[in-house]
């Protein structure tokens, strides 16, 4: 069976995941011959974490995660944390901006030519060239539908200049963002709803999906059953019923309000982000397991992390006045609200990575084939310092990486560890970085 059969029906098209039937008699290669894809996510998180509460006891294989990475216990074998790092920063402009720059796209940022020094830096910056995500995307998403996937959690940090780097980690260009879809319905029609007519903004949350776009499809679908073994089979139920899942968890879900993209520190509901932060993981693993993109920028918040989480009881207040976790970890310091939030950021993070461990794929699982990166712009976000940033590496990109320890790098570039992910994955590339960022050695220990 051809590796890019759909499901069709009435205008509609359904990817599938990667099926025995598409495979060689070992499940490790396409029958044709070629490899399984390889895959690239980056999932970020604004505003750092704790360092001095971050780097484990021990190193390499016994390593035990600390309380923030609690929710990294079941997926040990499946990811490296990598401690240590230091950003070379030069600390002359908005420490978020800096660190975003610096990390995903290996440079400082460039500074609009029309900032008078009176308005917020942050609102003129850019990066130098294309993040990592694109560079990778350039490499290796040419023969796929779509060539990078752009995800955002909570409404972004918005930005009334030139500069957009402060709201979104995906850049194609100096100037040139790639901004992070919002609304899950969105979302799933764009992957999956190839062929239907376009949503009315208006329509209830069932139209914005249609009755089902399975129903569209069904005959094909059972058409195709008839002609499988019995594994095939139960992965190709488990699919369409993943798709049918996730079809009713989005109408369910209220869409964002409309001034969601446009207000530049605009909360999310609280107990909205972990069950939108669950779907967008979903439909990006979809995407990833139906080979319709196998690029990846998952935004959990923008830089800074202006918004307001599930992860405590009540809303955060200091001096009086309700707050963002942002002001409010700048107010408060590490306390408990602050650690609650930082863990719930790794929370969110190894959810998406069991999402795609759940998968099957050939003799293994999609996050066998994948490369997933956890990261944050700052090392700690109370003090705007980029020492110790967190950074985890989860899957094993098609057998480039070896994980399942704690990696010590102290003071080390961080552009060496994207270097040595980006070949992981399949993007010829020597060297990385530009100024003070730049590298041409990769980390090794991987």
């Amino acid at each position: 069976m051809n590796r890019r059969t759909f499901l069709r029906g009435a205008g509609a098209a359904l990817a599938l995941p990667t099926l025995e039937a598409m495979l060689n008699g070992n499940g490790t290669a396409y029958a044709q011959g070629m490899a399984l894809p390889k895959r690239f996510v980056i999932w970020f998180w604004g505003n750092g974490n704790e360092p001095s509460a971050w780097t484990p006891a021990v190193t390499g294989t016994a390593w035990e995660p600390r309380e923030a990475q609690a929710a990294l216990m079941p997926h040990k074998a499946d990811v490296t944390l990598v401690t240590g790092m230091k950003l070379p920063v030069r600390k002359v402009n908005n420490p978020h901006v800096e660190g975003v720059v610096g990390l995903l796209a290996g440079g400082n940022p460039l500074l609009h030519s029309s900032f008078n020094g009176a308005n917020g830096d942050w609102n003129f910056m850019t990066t130098p060239g294309p993040s990592a995500d694109q560079v990778v995307a350039s490499a290796i998403g040419g023969t796929t539908q779509f060539r990078s996937l752009e995800l955002s959690v909570t409404p972004v940090h918005g930005s009334t200049g030139p500069g957009q780097a402060v709201s979104h980690i995906s850049h194609s260009a100096p100037y040139t963002p790639n901004a992070g879809m919002l609304d899950p319905t969105a979302v799933f029609n764009r992957l999956f709803g190839m062929g239907l007519p376009n949503p009315q903004p208006t329509d209830a949350p069932l139209k914005r999906v249609r009755a089902s776009l399975l129903d569209v499809v069904r005959a094909d679908a059972a058409d195709l059953r008839r002609k499988l073994g019995v594994n095939d089979q139960r992965r190709l139920d488990a699919h369409l019923d993943g798709v049918r899942a996730l079809e009713q968890r989005i109408n369910a879900m209220p869409p964002p309000p409309a001034s969601a993209c446009k207000l530049p520190t605009a909360p999310m509901v609280g107990a909205g982000v972990a069950e939108r932060a669950t779907v967008m993981g979903e439909l990006a693993a979809m995407a990833l397991a139906c080979d319709l993109t196998r690029v990846v920028s998952f935004q959990l918040s923008s830089p800074a992390s202006h918004n307001r989480f599930d992860a405590y009881p009540s809303e955060l207040a200091c001096g009086g006045e309700p707050k963002s976790f942002h002001e409010y970890e700048h107010c408060a310091g590490y306390d408990a609200p602050v650690r609650a939030v930082l863990k719930y950021f790794v929370d969110r993070y190894a959810a998406f990575v069991g999402q795609l461990k759940a998968l099957p794929e050939g003799a293994g699982t999609l996050l066998d084939s994948a490369c997933v990166l956890g990261c944050s712009e700052l090392g700690g976000g109370w003090d705007h310092q980029h020492d110790n940033m967190p950074l985890i590496v989860a899957g094993r990109a098609g057998g480039a990486l070896n994980p399942g320890k704690h990696l010590a790098a102290l003071n080390e570039n961080p552009s060496r560890l994207m270097l040595a992910l980006m070949q992981a994955v399949g993007a010829p590339v020597t060297s990385w970085g530009t100024e003070q960022f730049a590298t041409s050695s990769p980390l090794t220990g991987l």
